[in-house]
């Protein structure tokens, strides 16, 4: 089933599976019953099943605890979007389908240990029409986020790699300004900012401080005399506005930030 990007009508994971590219992704026939859910809306995205979508207790492990954020918790589908975006399975049909993305299905192996299958909650990911999907890096995303695709795109960054995000993420429609779903917070990304609060943090990062102490402001004394007194104040001085501020942009700049970089990031460009 072919589906078209620019519906206005297509949720976040709907948007993020077809810019995946790797076609239907189907509940398992049943040796009795019904194969499809009878709601027409997913308990997760809100969207539309369209008939086909999966019955909620085999889509979804037991173990799911996020039901706060359903969008229709009365619901006993899953469209099958959210369910290829949250489940080992769809992660390998994706990767399967596109080799050419460099992606693997799988852990790394170790010695004579079984594989063990990579999924969706431990990647970042970029979507974007009509049939992009990465994993950035931290270096990458740093890059990224300077430059983002052409909209429409969803942005999700996984720090902690042990959430799915992919049903909470947010449609980008603007470059400048959009929705970063970071863990669970969803930042009003403004790129102006983020190139002015990325050179403030890699200008002390260059000076061979740690990144947590430039993320809290707590700085070793021996560093600072290696620095200089007068080189440091006047780093320092727009950090701590970021900090005060904009604490979960200078945050992700924490996670982004690279020191061996010094293109110009001038914010007017």
């Amino acid at each position: 089933m072919k589906t078209d990007l620019l519906d206005s009508q297509l949720t976040p994971p709907q948007f993020a599976w077809a810019c995946c590219s790797a076609g239907d992704y189907p509940p398992p026939q049943p040796k009795r019953g019904p194969r499809y859910a009878e709601c027409a809306q997913c308990y997760l995205c809100g969207g539309e099943t369209n008939g086909i979508g999966w019955p909620k207790k085999l889509a979804i492990a037991p173990t799911f605890t996020d039901v706060s954020a359903a969008l229709m918790p009365a619901s006993d589908a899953i469209c099958q979007a959210c369910a290829a975006t949250s489940q080992a399975e769809g992660w390998a049909q994706s990767v399967n389908a596109h080799p050419e993305r460099g992606l693997s299905a799988f852990f790394p192996q170790k010695e004579e240990k079984p594989p063990r299958a990579w999924n969706w909650l431990y990647s970042s990911h970029l979507f974007s029409s009509p049939d992009r999907h990465e994993c950035p890096s931290r270096a990458r995303w740093r890059a990224l986020l300077v430059d983002p695709p052409e909209p429409p795109f969803i942005a999700i960054i996984a720090p902690m790699g042990k959430k799915q995000l992919i049903f909470k993420g947010e449609i980008a429609l603007d470059r400048d300004l959009f929705p970063l779903r970071v863990d669970d917070d969803l930042l009003a990304f403004d790129r102006t900012k983020y190139r002015a609060a990325i050179t403030d943090f890699e200008r002390l990062y260059r000076f061979g401080l740690s990144k947590d102490s430039i993320l809290s402001g707590r700085y070793s004394p021996k560093a600072l005399l290696e620095i200089g007194a007068q080189a440091w104040r006047e780093a320092e001085r727009p950090a701590r506005e970021w900090r005060s501020k904009s604490p979960q942009l200078w945050g992700l700049c924490h996670y982004v930030a690279q020191r061996d970089r010094e293109d110009s990031l001038d914010p007017s460009l």
